[in-house]
């Protein structure tokens, strides 16, 4: 067996390591996810998911979701109006590197959408949400030909999206970025927190692993398994900017550039995750499924920056109203609802939801039913292949 790019001593390692579990000696292998992924794909159950033709409406009992990404301050300029539906989703790239006028003109736009609920989270190339990282260097970086005190505030760039401010934004059916009284026509910015809509438990992230410096970047290993141990076991709907290892991440080079570890935390602990959401890889837009949970890369734009690609939509089983209440009184609990800026430090020190422990191995689902799946540009997802 050979792997480009691995010698036989190191493929000796990483086959050792495969053996005794895998994700817990991880760090035997090294760090490239196209290899991990090598390794770890004759072992995973993977097929593209295949569209069917768009319908006006979502069936009874069922929720439709609207997902869009990496507009990079292009939402204007999209294709066609967004398609029709119950919950609107951003998975992050909202701007380029965070410009604010950018961030306050997408707040107005998702203002205007008709969704009765809609969900933010930010993603690497949103610079100025990330303080910690823009502070330090970003700043300096990307706006370097403004002066000190010329550069763009976070305060300001993070008010246009969480409207009256830091705070709570999880409860059934909460809003954010109206203001402080949470107005319909807002909506939820999720970072690193949760909210409940339609019956379902919806957690955001904004981290990614590192990429060429960019916000919200994490490194391979301790850093990003910690960020994923916060999401909580009763997930429904997890939205991170970046993909998991193997579903929507493959670059046009042909290198993978997911996570290993958020791939790990779905398959072996989020067992009733029916929906994971991303974007960050524009070439990997489209939907996957492993037999148990939805992998929808939902990237607008293309590789070449162009935002073309067409809305997913999906529809998904409503949960019952019992089931919607006991996860609003989980996010209560546990103050999930809760949008708060941790820096690094205090993202590795305090990393969880689930128990404490080593991660677990990996553990491909049963095979059930796939949610039905609709796209609003059945053309657009043909040439994926998504017919």
């Amino acid at each position: 067996m050979q792997i480009k790019g691995m010698d036989a001593a190191r493929l000796d390692g990483a086959l050792q390591a495969l053996r005794a579990g895998f994700f817990a000696a991880r760090l035997g292998i090294g760090a490239d996810p196209t290899e991990v992924w090598e390794l770890l794909k004759h072992k995973q159950s993977w097929k593209r998911v295949c569209a069917t033709p768009p319908q006006p409406a979502a069936p009874a009992g069922h929720t439709r979701f609207v997902i869009i990404s990496d507009t990079h301050g292009l939402h204007d300029q999209m294709a066609a109006p967004l398609p029709d539906g119950d919950v609107l989703l951003h998975c992050g790239d909202i701007s380029n590197t965070g410009e604010v006028e950018k961030l306050e003109s997408f707040a107005a736009f998702m203002r205007a959408q008709p969704h009765r609920h809609k969900v933010v989270i930010a993603g690497n190339h949103d610079v100025t949400l990330h303080r910690e990282y823009y502070e330090a260097r970003g700043g300096a970086r990307f706006h370097c030909g403004a002066g000190a005190g010329e550069r763009y505030s976070v305060d300001t760039a993070r008010r246009a999206l969480l409207g009256g401010g830091e705070g709570t934004t999880g409860g059934e059916g909460a809003t954010a970025g109206g203001g402080e009284d949470g107005a319909a026509a807002g909506f939820v910015y999720l970072e690193d927190s949760a909210v409940v809509v339609e019956n379902f438990l919806l957690w955001g992230s904004p981290w990614s692993p590192e990429f060429c410096d960019w916000g919200f970047n994490l490194r391979r290993g301790p850093e990003c398994a910690a960020a994923w141990r916060r999401i909580p076991g009763e997930v429904d709907v997890l939205l991170t900017h970046g993909p998991a290892l193997g579903h929507g991440d493959r670059c046009s080079s042909g290198h993978r550039a997911g996570c290993e570890d958020l791939l790990a935390q779905v398959q072996a602990r989020l067992l009733g995750c029916k929906l994971h959401a991303c974007g960050h890889v524009h070439e990997g837009y489209g939907v996957t499924t492993d037999g148990r949970t939805l992998y929808a890369n939902a990237s607008s734009c293309t590789h070449q920056y162009r935002p073309t690609n067409a809305p997913i939509v999906l529809d998904l089983p409503t949960p019952t109203d019992e089931q919607g209440a006991a996860k609003v009184r989980l996010v209560a609990e546990r103050g999930l609802g809760t949008v708060v800026e941790r820096t690094l430090a205090q993202l590795v020190a305090g990393s969880g939801s689930a128990a404490a422990g080593e991660e677990p191995p990996v553990a491909v689902g049963a095979a059930v039913t796939v949610p039905r799946i609709v796209t609003a540009d059945p053309t657009t997802m043909g040439s994926l292949g998504l017919v």
